[in-house]
């Protein structure tokens, strides 16, 4: 591969961090923009993605807020917590193909191998279907055995959310689809946008029709439905960005290829998925779901800041895959760079308007959410360590080595519920939230680290520190 392959345009810089802070002038920033280039790609895709998270961010936001402070706090902490294990088990029937089909679809696509692209994609979706509708029947025969120990909201509640878990393991795989295809922007649009907006849509009907109160089950009711509508959208979209040869292609099934690599891939998206959720499941376990709905404000609010760094790497992923398969470590390392800057820009300013504003933003919720302040404080810089470590954890996945992966998310996860225990019982929300930022930093800490001995590039912000090497 040719060590800059972007146009020779004087215009054009060899990378955005060539120009310097100061060099970045809006019609460079526009040539960048329409280059075709890696450089462009990622300024493109990774700006459309932004934009996306962030309006679909402020209409999650809207619409919590509009739950928060229409149920309280004990009706949203049952509703919280009734997502968060649908959330939870929609890992099972995904199955990996969440990563899985980054590596499928892209490699097909460009390889024109369009019978195994049609077969991937048709293989994929059935399994999870499958696995989907199993996963809810076993959970919801559970919640008929724990019925009697359980609130009757919550129970309701928990019956409602077991109809999501299907619906958002094929929202997923359809996501994974479309990024493959490098539709990034599109694969946001159900989740980031029509779920919140047509969550709050319906809210807001209720709230203007309702003949009795607000509940939690009434609520995850509508949440099902909105995610449904996300649902077939992203179905619809798919479909449009297959090309028009593998439609026509007889489909040829590689199940147990695909099943293989992608299981390993499940380990390591779950353990993700786990240490995301591992907080809020034991929280309710041990300390209640009133807690649950104060603090899963305050962790909503502290991923605000990976929003810059989420959208980068979603479009670096299948870039990271190609530049590792043809051996350009230099290449790999100028997109680092790239990724690098985009976080520190974007990020910082997030950190410290959250920080700034946290308690009025908190206040929005509703006066009972205010005391969630300190663990927003210690979340937001356990989420900043995260966002300045880069994609090391992409890197090491996308690289071939999952295993390593799997070995630091053990760890991690180790770590961070045998610190739980304590930290909750003693501390309350006030230790989860100081433990989880423990946990963000050592996780990706270790991971830059292996990925640093492994590959020989650097995915942090040093980076930008090193660029003569």
């Amino acid at each position: 591969m040719i060590d800059n392959p972007q146009p020779s345009s004087p215009e054009f810089p060899k990378s955005l961090l060539d120009l310097g802070w100061q060099g970045v002038t809006p019609r460079r920033l526009w040539n960048a923009l329409h280059s075709d280039g890696p450089g462009g790609v990622l300024l493109r895709g990774a700006a459309g993605a932004f934009l996306i998270r962030a309006l679909g961010a402020a209409a999650a936001v809207g619409v919590q807020i509009l739950l928060a402070r229409t149920l309280g706090a004990a009706e949203y902490g049952i509703y919280v917590y009734a997502v968060s294990w649908a959330v939870f088990l929609v890992m099972i029937p995904v199955l990996g193909f969440d990563t899985g089909l980054l590596r499928f679809v892209a490699s097909y696509n460009a390889r024109q191998m369009w019978r195994a692209l049609r077969g991937v994609l048709v293989r994929s979706h059935q399994i999870t279907l499958a696995a989907g509708i199993a996963a809810a029947v076993l959970a919801a025969v559970a919640l008929q055995i724990l019925g009697p120990s359980l609130k009757p909201h919550l129970f309701q509640a928990g019956l409602l959310a077991v109809l999501l878990i299907p619906v958002l393991a094929l929202t997923t795989v359809s996501q994974a689809s479309l990024r493959g295809f490098k539709r990034v922007v599109l694969s946001h649009l159900p989740e980031a946008l029509v779920r919140p907006l047509g969550l709050a849509l319906l809210v807001g009907l209720f709230l203007v029709t309702r003949s009795g109160p607000m509940t939690a089950p009434v609520a995850l009711g509508f949440n099902v439905l909105a995610a449904t509508a996300g649902l077939a959208l992203c179905v619809g979209l798919l479909r449009r960005a297959i090309p028009m040869e593998a439609r026509r292609a007889v489909p040829e099934f590689r199940t147990r290829e695909w099943i293989s690599i992608s299981l390993p891939l499940l380990l390591t998206s779950s353990l993700y998925l786990l240490l995301g959720q591992i907080d809020t499941l034991m929280l309710g376990l041990l300390q209640g779901t009133r807690d649950v709905g104060i603090y899963n404000v305050a962790a909503r609010m502290s991923v605000f800041l990976l929003f810059g760094m989420q959208a980068v790497n979603i479009i670096a992923a299948p870039m990271i895959s190609e530049l590792h398969s043809t051996k350009s470590t230099s290449e790999m390392q100028r997109l680092l760079r790239r990724i690098a800057a985009w976080t520190v820009s974007v990020t910082t300013p997030m950190l410290l308007l959250t920080l700034g504003a946290g308690r009025w933003l908190l206040g929005l919720f509703g006066e009972q959410f205010e005391i969630a302040y300190f663990p927003l404080v210690l979340l937001c810089l356990g989420q900043f360590a995260n966002a300045l470590s880069g994609p090391c954890g992409f890197l090491l996945t996308m690289t071939g080595h999952e295993r390593e992966s799997l070995r630091i998310l053990c760890l991690t996860l180790a770590t961070n519920v045998a610190l739980n225990v304590p930290a909750i019982h003693y501390l309350g929300i006030e230790g989860l939230a100081a433990t989880t930022a423990v946990a963000f930093a050592l996780r990706n800490v270790l991971m830059w680290n292996k990925a640093f001995q492994l590959l020989g590039v650097d995915s942090s912000v040093l980076a930008l520190l090193r660029r003569g090497t």
